[in-house]
């Protein structure tokens, strides 16, 4: 079983019932803070993906104080195969986080995890055809057995930006994960700012100073 029908279980459990006013609000809140796409916007199916990647892993339910990805696994793990016991438990270690493509070769690539520096080796045929080397990506890292791969929310970044990237990610690294998810959000506003805008340089929307209204 991929990847994406792992998941799509999880989502079929947390956007029904009586959490289908709750998978609505957090669309609300997390549009809030990374930018409003429409369904006419270029951007719109990248963003629809990062924001259930968010929901799924980052988000905690109102009641249950708890990740859907989280509670699914509390919930269902007595009745998991030994190969749905290694995918959940993959899912659940997975690292979101902003990446830089060092390496690319035709069949595998390297990819810097920007906040710990930490390189992974990724053998995903379909992500290595998705990306060239200097790309900046926000992605989430999944490591299941000997395979490495990526979930399917990104959000890519103008390599102009990474002087910009480089000197926050430095003021942040050491403080917790919440400042780096924060940063995350912040960057994804400036991309559907930067496409907004696209006769601006991205250089001075990705600062702290921006030429545009956010």
């Amino acid at each position: 079983m991929i990847y994406k029908e792992y998941f799509e279980r999880i989502l079929e459990d947390f956007s029904k019932g009586k959490y289908r006013q709750e998978i609505e609000k957090a669309k609300q809140e997390f549009f809030a803070v990374s930018g409003i796409v429409h369904e006419d916007n270029p951007l719109h199916f990248e963003r629809i993906n990062l924001f259930l990647d968010w929901y799924i892993y980052e988000r905690k339910l109102d009641d249950e104080d708890l990740s859907p990805a989280q509670l699914f696994y509390d919930k269902n793990s007595n009745s998991f195969s030994h190969d749905d016991e290694i995918f959940y438990k993959g899912l659940l270690a997975s690292i979101s986080s902003l990446f830089l493509v060092k390496t690319k070769l035709s069949t595998y690539i390297k990819v810097k995890d920007m906040f710990t520096r930490n390189v992974y080796k990724v053998n995903d045929k379909k992500f290595i055809d998705l990306v060239n080397k200097g790309d900046i990506f926000q992605g989430r890292l999944i490591s299941i057995g000997e395979g490495v791969t990526f979930s399917s929310g990104f959000c890519f970044h103008d390599q102009d930006a990474r002087a910009y990237i480089d000197s926050e990610i430095r003021k942040i690294k050491s403080l917790p994960r919440d400042y780096h998810q924060s940063f995350m959000m912040k960057l994804a506003l400036m991309k559907v700012k930067s496409k907004e805008y696209d006769h601006v340089r991205i250089r001075d929307i990705y600062t702290e100073q921006p030429k545009v209204a956010f």
